[in-house]
């Protein structure tokens, strides 16, 4: 689960097989954790699928983090991210992330 604060902070917990909370590991948070490496960025939306999670800054830059096996995750690598990283492909072009339930996969318009 992922929570967004009203300033634009991303809280997650819950299990965490494939770093998709962001904390830089793989443990499950039984708390509601400050995604740390995402302070400093103002986030204004934030979507999960079941082993990934992307956020969209103010600014309009795409963070991802999770299970990237399937290249989900756009960062051009097929391997687990434990914390959110940049999406370069994305930069500036970004202006909605949303989850297709039917692949359970995050989409960026």
């Amino acid at each position: 689960m992922a929570a967004l604060t009203r300033s634009g902070q991303v809280y997650t917990l819950g299990e965490c097989a494939n770093g998709e909370l962001g904390h830089g590991g793989r443990k499950t948070a039984t708390e509601v954790t400050l995604v740390s490496s995402l302070v400093g960025r103002v986030v204004v939306q934030v979507c999960c699928a079941s082993s990934h999670t992307l956020a969209l800054t103010q600014l309009g830059d795409v963070y991802a983090w999770g299970r990237g096996f399937e290249g989900q995750l756009g960062l051009g690598e097929i391997e687990v991210s434990n914390a959110p990283r940049f999406v370069s492909a994305l930069r500036e072009a970004c202006v909605q992330v949303r989850v297709f339930q039917r692949e359970l996969s995050p989409s960026f318009t």
